[in-house]
């Protein structure tokens, strides 16, 4: 695991191809990232009321997406710049849960964009393997806390098994499985007993 100021400054130097401000570079940044988001992924467009249909060309002149994007890419910029001040970036996801709860999202979305957002920037150009890794560390922290808001909150959410490091996850699920075929046998040795005994 990176150290959390080495996240912080990775993620931030992948950010530096998607500048924000008010120039027209910057607008047109941040309207990027949907015209990307709907051509790869337009299953999520259903989140966006009034846009289902939209093409990369349909984002392009809307000024919605001016404001969306600006809004998406500053987000990005928070959280890049918060990671080494955990409790604040903890509070920015559990705020970015509350801020999105009527779209009713699916809990997977909240690790889920973090890949469309990572693919998004490595289309404008290349990342380095602790770029990657840097932000799938950040991606991880942001969507445990996002679960745990969820589950708080009482709303669908995903339990920490999804969370667990995969080869630890196989572990556990090895161990277990043992433990069954374990009460099975012995199980099935006591009604063996049991038949054996009446029989006599």
């Amino acid at each position: 695991m990176l150290p959390a100021c080495e996240v912080k400054k990775l993620v931030k130097s992948s950010l530096e191809s998607v500048g924000i401000g008010k120039g027209p570079k910057e607008v047109q940044n941040a309207k990027e990232f949907y015209k990307y988001m709907f051509t790869h992924n337009p299953d999520l467009r259903r989140f966006f009321k009034g846009a289902e249909s939209f093409t990369a060309e349909d984002v392009q002149k809307s000024e919605r997406f001016d404001k969306q994007g600006q809004r998406i890419l500053l987000a990005m910029y928070i959280v890049a710049d918060t990671f080494d001040d955990e409790p604040t970036f903890r509070a920015y996801a559990r705020e970015t849960v509350n801020r999105h709860r009527h779209f009713k999202m699916e809990p997977e979305l909240w690790s889920a964009f973090f890949t469309v957002f990572v693919n998004f920037l490595a289309s404008r150009g290349p990342l380095s393997d602790d770029q990657k890794k840097a932000w799938a560390q950040l991606a991880k922290v942001f969507d445990e806390e996002c679960q745990s808001h969820l589950k708080d909150l009482g709303l669908p959410h995903l339990n920490k098994l999804y969370h667990t490091n995969p080869v630890k996850l196989l572990g556990v699920l090895s161990a277990l499985l043992k433990r069954l075929r374990q009460l099975i046998d012995e199980q099935l040795t006591a009604f063996l007993v049991q038949v054996l005994t009446q029989a006599s």
